[in-house]
């Protein structure tokens, strides 16, 4: 388990260094990563909200709580990025809501699909599924938790293409085109 994890290491490594280095790569703050397309997103898109006034349009960079991006590691230039943002759009404070965004690199980064209100808080262990999904682990209430201190953990599944994402069924995620394999993505800032 070692070696494999010290190969897998050193392979990462040497497609980070060979990205950076890249000439097709952004620069600037953006770098490899989607950072300056993703904030330039959230600081743009609204979305229902509830303030004191009442019900209104609030920006997703005005109610984020907190922000985490993993991006695929099979090319030597990362492809897709998803970012999953904990935001909470009721003043009361009762809930935190979480959305996910997908961003893919062409000759910049662009988002190109977004889901609110996904399921399973804290997401980890995201893999890049062939054929257009992506599953990670969540946490969730399970067997003897509660909201304040959920306990379980179940698999989530996102369905991508060109210009779009969805939350799908588990089940549409399990199957990947023969001779392809699922790839894990890295969490960068």
């Amino acid at each position: 388990m070692t070696k494999t994890t010290t190969l897998l290491g050193t392979a990462l490594a040497a497609v980070l260094s060979a990205t950076s280095t890249a000439s097709t790569a952004p620069s600037g703050r953006d770098g490899l990563l989607a950072g300056s397309a993703l904030d330039a997103y959230m600081r743009e898109t609204e979305i229902p909200c509830q303030t004191s006034a009442g019900e209104e349009w609030c920006t997703i960079a005005s109610l984020s709580k907190g922000l985490r991006v993993f991006y695929d590691t099979h090319a030597l230039m990362p492809g897709i990025a998803l970012a999953f943002v904990d935001y909470q759009s009721d003043q009361t404070g009762n809930a935190m809501d979480q959305m996910a965004i997908l961003l893919r690199f062409g000759d910049q980064w662009t988002v190109v699909g977004r889901v609110d209100n996904t399921i399973g808080s804290n997401p980890r262990q995201v893999v890049l599924v062939p054929g257009g999904a992506i599953t990670y682990e969540g946490t969730i209430v399970g067997p003897g938790g509660s909201r304040v201190d959920p306990r379980g953990k179940a698999r989530f599944c996102l369905r991508y293409s060109n210009d779009s994402l969805v939350f799908a069924n588990r089940a549409k995620c399990e199957s990947t085109p023969e001779g392809r394999v699922p790839v894990p993505m890295i969490e960068m800032r």
